[in-house]
């Protein structure tokens, strides 16, 4: 119970605060425990009320830039993940694109490899991102895989993944199952990547039982 405001919880109260929203906006590129708090927030119970507020203080291009930012980089992805899936009164388009404020395709691909520069937290975290963003509308899909690699590279880095049972292997399959529900992308997925006999040879292996749901799912 704060100042009577019973039905409402802490980040909601403190997303209606103007300027000390726009305070932990500013601090998202370079500190941790900014990232931190607004990942809490935006996966919050109120979180319908709260992303729009944090998205128009400039959220998302805050985030994005800290991916880049060394220590902060897993708690922003953490935080750009909760956002993308629980911020259901936006459009998936809100955050992808080809504004460099926005996760481009090629963006995207580059953190679920997983380079040097990045770590595997960030690149499970991104893993979840597309695996959210392709639940999305159709367009976000068509978005997403009109990038040449973009599919292919999935597919990639499942195959990696897989030798080992890797954490990131759940949020792929998900995502391109996602793409697989729509029809009119199934026959370039064959026809350009390796899914298929990967897939085949991966249900045949043992694995966690969420990885083997997801893999039966996609086939």
């Amino acid at each position: 119970n704060y100042y009577g405001h019973t039905d409402m919880s802490w980040s909601l109260l403190l997303s209606q605060n103007d300027s000390w929203v726009s305070y932990l906006i500013q601090l998202l590129p370079t500190t941790e425990s900014a990232c931190v708090i607004v990942g809490n927030m935006v996966g919050d119970e109120s979180s319908a009320s709260i992303c729009p507020t944090l998205r128009q203080a400039g959220m998302i291009p805050a985030l994005i830039a800290a991916l880049n930012a060394g220590p902060a980089s897993s708690a922003a992805a953490w935080a750009l993940t909760n956002a993308i899936r629980h911020d259901t009164n936006a459009w998936g388009m809100t955050y992808v694109g080809n504004d460099p404020q926005l996760l481009s395709p090629a963006l995207l691909e580059h953190l679920v490899v997983s380079p040097p520069t990045t770590t595997t937290v960030v690149a499970t975290q991104a893993a979840w991102m597309v695996a959210s963003l392709t639940s999305r509308e159709p367009e976000v899909v068509d978005y997403l895989v009109q990038h040449a690699s973009f599919c292919s590279t999935l597919v990639q880095c499942l195959e990696q993944s897989s030798k080992t049972d890797d954490p990131i292997c759940v949020p792929l399959v998900q995502a391109l199952g996602h793409v697989a529900s729509q029809e009119a992308h199934v026959p370039p997925l064959l026809m350009t990547t390796s899914l298929l006999p990967l897939v085949a040879r991966l249900l045949q292996q043992p694995h966690s039982r969420e990885l083997t749901l997801q893999l039966a799912w996609l086939a």
